[in-house]
């Protein structure tokens, strides 16, 4: 029971490490694309996702590398639903080159698959391990959007951005997306397509969805 424990509390640090990993890459990404130079201090707007992402946000101010401009009596006056966030260096780029070296090690461990145009999700061999989407499902674009926005994904969000009816539907679709994983890819479907109460659904980091043009 112990070792069972010990198990769990693994899992959930690994996943909390990787939300905050890609939260801080965001951020990144965002200052990226507002100036040529990533160390300049500056504004950047994050959309909102989830309830963990707030909590790593408020973290990272409480360590220095970001500070929240729309915080109004504890609570996030939302700007289009996001957060108005400003980059403290040096601090903020420690902690992106920490969260860096542990990117590299989990890179070292994941399992590569590929998913091309026409909504096939394979791995090598393809002739062996292949499931055949559709182009035009919506189980393609759930794994899309899943493989491009890392971290958890509320299912409200998902339907949105997605143009999909109903929360209802993405569940069903990722419930017989998960038996046709384990069926075609003989990878365990809640293993790969992982879902968290509050936090939505998400694709596990350990593999790696690379595109492909073909």
């Amino acid at each position: 029971m112990r070792e069972n424990l010990m198990k769990i509390t693994m899992t959930l640090n690994e996943e909390f490490d990787q939300e905050v990993r890609s939260v801080i890459q965001e951020i990144r990404k965002e200052a990226f694309y507002k100036s040529e130079n990533i160390k300049t201090e500056g504004i950047v707007t994050i959309p909102y996702a989830s309830e963990t992402k707030q909590k790593i946000i408020y973290k990272l101010e409480r360590l220095g590398a970001i500070k929240i401009m729309n915080k109004r009596y504890g609570k996030f006056a939302f700007i289009e639903m996001g957060f108005l966030l400003y980059i403290l260096q040096p601090k903020f780029d420690e902690i992106y080159e920490k969260s860096q070296e542990k990117t590299k090690k989990q890179q070292a461990k994941e399992t590569v698959l590929y998913l091309n145009q026409n909504g096939d999700l394979y791995r090598e061999p393809k002739d062996k391990f292949c499931y055949p989407m559709n182009e035009k499902s919506n189980r393609h674009k759930i794994i899309r959007f899943l493989a491009t926005n890392k971290g958890y994904q509320l299912t409200e969000f998902i339907s949105r951005e997605l143009g999909i009816k109903s929360e209802k539907n993405i569940r069903t679709e990722i419930g017989k997306m998960r038996n046709n994983i384990e069926k075609h890819l003989k990878i365990k479907g809640k293993d790969f397509l992982q879902s968290k109460k509050e936090s939505g659904y998400r694709i596990n980091p350990k593999y790696k969805i690379t595109f492909k043009n073909e």
